[in-house]
């Protein structure tokens, strides 16, 4: 079978959409690269020479994942969206290759780890298939291959609508209440309705999924809007109907606070600090911090009229006392009740332990076992520094929070003694202990 004569293939980064109902209480930290790795032959002393340091790390190989769109890539010419990769690292490059005649060219992975991958093809080659290797430098790897079509595999695909849980309640208030799915990726899908004027597109996430809000006054309980939704690009469309209900009888009496947590452990772990009770069954609560917490998202009361407020905070903020204002947003020209919730925070406790393998250590130029770390979180990263050596690299604790550490010196490092701090990257907890080289024995 002979290859194409011509091949254009064009790469662009996907940015996920998403969003949540839960809160927390600081931003969250990047995930880093590489866990495991040797430090360069550098000293921050003239008279002692850097030791190498190698974390052994029980996390699972990179793992490349791959989707295909429809089934086979349209060749009309045109760039057509042929495949979405997941699982590699944020902004690494991810190669390709492909024993045909076609120049790939590399990508580079968004913040989310994921890539898509456009292809194009003309209408002689619609018989034609590719085989592709998709690579990155953290050792993912992946095989798939791009199946040229006659015809559109997406032309007869329509959109669908899901409603969503929460009915719509015409009280003022602006609220999810379903999501068309089956957009292309990204794609912008418009909303239109002969019943209303002005509404609001959207952008569909990574799985051609929108969000579709809804905003009705009390005056407009029962009435019913014919909504169509369609994509700009993919042209597809689906028609659905959306009805208002009355508006929900507000509760009596305060909104009730019930601590979980108080002070809350600063770990930079994700936990419920307090519950709401009494709020108006299904109503958004947005919320408020001071000091400032950043960004705060709203939440929604369940049917019962509860909400948990979940927080997450790191050791730097030891002694912080927050007070969060949680507020109602019920209907419009309605008072607005609220409830305050005070806590502070206090840093983890130091649990982390090391138990020397040897000491001394042997400088006899070989790799081996110096020591173990216990009690750091389960599959957290974890920072090495010393002030006598520069560039050690990150390990990555196992399952049980355990990690080994290897060392390597030689007889020219006989006598010098390194400090070394291993530091979680998630819990913030750290350890010192003290390698001290010592010579081989005869």
């Amino acid at each position: 079978m002979s290859g194409p004569k011509s091949k254009r293939v064009a790469a662009r980064g996907l940015t996920w959409l998403a969003a949540t109902l839960l809160l927390a209480g600081c931003s969250l930290f990047s995930r880093p690269a590489d866990p495991v790795a040797e430090t360069t032959e550098t000293t921050s002393t003239p008279n002692i020479t850097a030791a190498q340091v190698e974390t052994v790390t029980t996390a699972a190989e990179v793992e490349l994942t791959v989707d295909l769109f429809n089934d086979g890539v349209f060749c009309d010419g045109t760039d057509q969206r042929a495949a979405i990769l997941f699982g590699a690292v944020p902004g690494e490059t991810i190669a390709f290759e492909s024993p045909m005649p076609v120049d790939i060219p590399d990508g580079v992975a968004d913040n989310q780890g994921t890539f898509q991958l456009q292809w194009q093809c003309e209408p002689h080659e619609t018989a034609l298939f590719w085989d592709v290797t998709a690579s990155t430098d953290s050792g993912g790897s992946i095989d798939f291959r791009i199946q040229g079509a006659y015809t559109d595999p997406a032309a007869d695909r329509v959109l669908e609508y899901a409603q969503g849980s929460t009915p719509l309640f015409c009280d003022g208030v602006r609220r999810i209440i379903g999501y068309v799915t089956k957009a292309e990726p990204l794609e912008a899908v418009t909303f239109s309705s002969p019943e209303a004027s002005s509404l609001v597109g959207g952008s569909a996430d990574a799985e051609g999924r929108v969000e579709v809000y809804w905003q009705c006054l009390p005056e407009d309980t029962g009435r019913s809007w014919s909504v169509r939704a369609a994509g700009t690009r993919s042209g597809r469309s689906v028609t659905f109907d959306v009805t208002g209900e009355a508006p929900v009888a507000l509760e009596e009496g305060p909104i009730q606070v019930e601590m979980l947590e108080n002070p809350f452990t600063c770990d930079r772990s994700r936990r419920p600090v307090a519950k709401l009770s009494n709020v108006t069954p299904r109503v958004q609560v947005e919320f408020e911090a001071s000091p400032s917490a950043g960004q705060l998202d709203s939440a929604r009361a369940n049917g019962d009229g509860d909400l948990t407020l979940y927080w997450l905070c790191d050791r730097s903020q030891d002694g912080t006392e927050w007070t969060i204002t949680a507020v109602e947003q019920t209907t419009v020209g309605t008072d607005q009740r609220s409830a305050s919730i005070a806590f502070a925070a206090v840093a983890p406790p130091n649990r982390t332990a090391v138990s020397l393998v040897e000491d001394p250590f042997i400088c006899d130029g070989t790799r081996h076992p110096v020591a173990t770390l216990s009690n750091f979180l389960t599959n957290e990263f974890i920072d090495f520094t010393s002030p006598q050596s520069e560039g050690l690299r990150q390990g990555q604790a196992d399952a049980d929070g355990g990690l080994t550490v290897n060392w390597q010196c030689t007889t020219d490092d006989v006598g010098s003694q390194w400090e070394v701090t291993a530091t979680g990257a998630t819990s913030g907890v750290d350890i010192t202990f003290t390698i001290t080289a010592a010579v081989p024995a005869d």
